[in-house]
């Protein structure tokens, strides 16, 4: 994804334990990741044997803005390309805030085998963003708790370091 702006955090892939997709909050970019280690003084992702990736949306930091996105329907989509180009062919995702929508449409989206590539998923005060992924609509009140129903399961397939 050329017009997709992404960094990579912690240990390196090849000697990571597991590889995890972070998506920041609101109005963050694929740069905030260095924050989280800087208020500790150390690389907590490496200390970890974590390497986490973090992809800037569409629009923010250096990504480029893309007319008609989807959470839903397109966010896996840009994941599952990046993984592609880094080579990764699971991986887990943590999303924080304004991210939850994101986690939400990798662990739910339509296309099975893209799905079946994220082995495990979390959110951080992820679910008052409901609204930012298209779950609820004024029109239709009770997409909320659907949207809501269908954001529990998660499809993991083992531990990620498997």
């Amino acid at each position: 994804p050329s017009e997709v702006n992404f960094t990579q955090w912690g240990t390196p892939l090849e000697q990571a334990r597991c590889v995890l997709f972070y998506f920041g909050g609101m109005p963050t970019s694929a740069e905030e990741p260095s924050l989280h280690s800087a208020m500790v003084g150390k690389d907590v992702y490496a200390e970890r044997g974590i390497h986490l990736v973090c992809v800037d949306k569409p629009g923010f930091g250096q990504s480029k803005f893309a007319y008609r996105f989807s959470i839903r329907r397109d966010w896996p989509r840009i994941v599952g390309s990046v993984a592609d180009q880094l080579k990764i062919p699971t991986y887990g995702v943590l999303g924080i805030s304004n991210g939850g929508p994101y986690v939400m449409a990798c662990l739910t989206h339509s296309d099975r085998a893209l799905r079946n590539r994220v082995r495990a998923g979390g959110m951080i005060v992820g679910t008052s963003d409901v609204w930012a992924s298209g779950y609820f609509s004024i029109r239709n009140p009770t997409c909320f708790m659907e949207g809501l129903y269908n954001s529990l399961p998660v499809y993991a397939t083992g531990p990620l370091n498997a």
